[in-house]
């Protein structure tokens, strides 16, 4: 992949295998066929929590703007969510896979409230969003965090 994809796409499989525990951090830094400069990027980047391509995307394109994101954090009431932006900001990327029914409407409903009742602003963000425009992306999360955009 080093060869013959981008980085983006490179990034997602490697978050896929450390999540899959097909591969460790510490073997990205013996990678011969990716450029030092995209695997001291990778390295910076990684992050075997993430839980799906979306995730991936949202959070790296967040961080390349300076943002500090994390993902997979607990939050007493709610569970894990996706991405907390600046320790401040709930993003959630909803794929239709596992979010176009009732049961996980509901569960999406109810998490956004937890999440407003304990002081986290939260956005949701969709399949189309993030494979779409994501300087919306950005610039939502920096509207709502009050950021210059």
């Amino acid at each position: 992949m080093g060869l013959c994809s981008g980085r983006l796409q490179q990034i997602v499989a490697v978050d896929a295998a450390l999540n899959r525990e097909l591969m460790t951090e510490q073997m990205l830094e013996s990678w011969v066929h990716t450029d030092p400069a995209r695997r001291d990027w990778l390295m910076a980047r990684c992050d075997g929590s993430a839980q799906s391509h979306l995730e991936t995307l949202t959070r790296v394109t967040l961080a390349d703007e300076g943002l500090h994101v994390e993902s997979q954090v607990r939050i007493p009431g709610l569970g894990h969510v996706d991405l907390l932006v600046e320790r401040a900001l709930i993003v959630e990327t909803d794929g239709e896979t596992f979010h176009n029914n009732p049961r996980a409407w509901r569960e999406d409903l109810r998490r956004n409230n937890v999440a407003t009742r304990g002081g986290y602003p939260f956005l949701r963000f969709t399949y189309s969003d993030v494979m779409g425009d994501r300087a919306l992306i950005v610039a939502a999360v920096k509207e709502t965090l009050g950021l210059p955009r």
